[in-house]
């Protein structure tokens, strides 16, 4: 099974488990309702170029983006939930129950998904999480 087939698997079982809507796109997952009112693209990425392409992507579509490690390539129900909270919740109906609010990026935005005020998180970067990458790998 390759990467991309790993990864919407581990998504899908994600959101069996704590009632996700996630779509596959190409080589990567769209998961609704997290990070951005219009979800967060996400793919397994590490070189500086990939990383840049998944952002452009994901920005050109008004999404946040995260370019995940291949830990995602395997369901860890805390790592999901972690990276969830990590996001946070973007959506006007009512968050999940397990869903705890905590994470670094409690974001709020206006009918036109402009990001208004986020706790924890430099504005510029509302949405825009890569995980196990590092802050490094856009150079």
């Amino acid at each position: 099974m390759g990467t991309t087939e790993q990864l919407l698997r581990s998504w899908r079982e994600a959101a069996d488990d704590l009632g996700l809507k996630v779509e596959e796109f190409g080589d990567a997952v769209v998961v609704r309702s997290f990070g951005s009112p219009r979800g967060m693209l996400c793919a397994i990425r590490q070189a500086p170029a990939e990383v840049r392409e998944l952002q452009d992507e994901a920005e050109s579509r008004g999404m946040g983006w995260s370019a995940l490690s291949e830990s995602y390539l395997r369901y860890d129900r805390t790592l999901f939930i972690d990276t969830l909270d990590d996001w946070g919740w973007c959506s006007e109906n009512a968050a999940p129950s397990w869903y705890s609010g905590r994470g670094r990026s409690v974001l709020h935005f206006d009918q036109s998904n402009t990001l208004l005020r986020g706790s924890g998180v430099r504005r510029e970067l509302a949405c825009r999480w890569w995980h196990d990458v590092g802050a490094n790998a856009l150079g």
